[in-house]
């Protein structure tokens, strides 16, 4: 859903979307781009070199919404979508889009984003796909990423599952800082089947992956600590320099910010009140049964 008149194209390949309004005859790929942004209600624009013919291109756009879109799609186009600038432009702790795949925060593509703790994620600019690589140097592709619960999954083929679930056993055996680890249990046998996509047919196993929970972002300069409201760059119990949280601010790594201690103290109360009424109502039970 494009604001009104956006300026923004947000770059996708390989991508199958609902039906154009084609138009051939342009030589120029900015004559395209300029007639979608001409009309505020264009969603999209695509310009490519039709099948036919040595010097045939075509000027798809779109002017309703997007639907029935596809990527990693066989003989799909590259498309331009049209996105408001705060879809594209991130801040330092965020890391920019892959493809179709919002990258959330402390997972990192760079180091220049995200925690270093974090940097396993390579994005394939070739295919516009998020990639994960495993302490072996393996590469898998991302199939998908839910930030609320913390974890992603990745499709593993028919790698050996044995070897996914012991990555974190051998970070640990190497002493090295490893926040991934397997959730459930790697089963190749039990593959999955995509239906109407370019992998249709094609069998895979998938393995979820979460991450641990982040401490405070590392820094060098205060500056490095702008994107944390209520922090400044210090040295941790440990001697690392972190955006250490204000005083009466404490850090709440699943909102990955500072929040008022009131807060805490208000969570804190609200627990012990939860704990007592539990315990009030055992006791009653027990009485009525005795």
């Amino acid at each position: 859903m494009s604001p009104l008149c956006s300026q923004n194209f947000l770059e996708l390949k390989s991508m199958k979307a609902g039906k154009p309004d084609a138009e051939p005859g342009y030589s120029d790929e900015n004559d395209c781009m300029n007639k979608c942004l001409s009309k505020c209600n264009c969603q999209a624009y695509s310009y490519h070199k039709a099948e036919k013919g040595d010097n045939n291109f075509t000027c798809w756009t779109w002017f309703k919404d997007l639907n029935n879109i596809q990527e990693q799609y066989d003989r799909g186009r590259d498309l331009k979508v049209r996105v408001p600038l705060s879809a594209i432009a991130s801040v330092k702790r965020k890391c920019e889009i892959c493809g179709t795949t919002i990258i959330p925060y402390p997972l990192s593509t760079g180091p220049n984003c995200g925690d270093k703790m974090y940097f396993r994620f390579h994005c394939d600019d070739s295919i516009s796909q998020l990639m994960f690589e495993a302490p072996d140097g393996a590469y898998y592709r991302v199939t998908g990423i839910d930030e609320e619960l913390q974890k992603f999954s990745i499709d593993v083929g028919n790698a050996d599952c044995t070897a996914i679930e012991s990555m974190g056993n051998y970070m640990q055996q190497h002493n090295q800082s490893w926040p991934f680890h397997v959730i459930g249990r790697c089963d190749a046998n039990r593959s999955n089947i995509i239906l109407g996509s370019s992998f249709e047919g094609t069998r895979f196993a998938e393995v979820e992956i979460g991450w641990a929970k982040p401490s405070e972002p590392l820094c060098n300069s205060l500056d490095e600590c702008n994107d944390w409201q209520h922090s400044t760059c210090s040295s941790a119990t440990n001697g690392m320099k972190r955006c250490l949280c204000s005083k009466s601010f404490w850090w709440d790594p699943k909102t990955v910010s500072c929040i008022p201690a009131s807060t805490k103290k208000g969570r804190s109360l609200y627990l012990v009140l939860l704990g007592v009424i539990a315990a009030s109502v055992i006791i009653l039970c027990a009485s009525f049964f005795l």
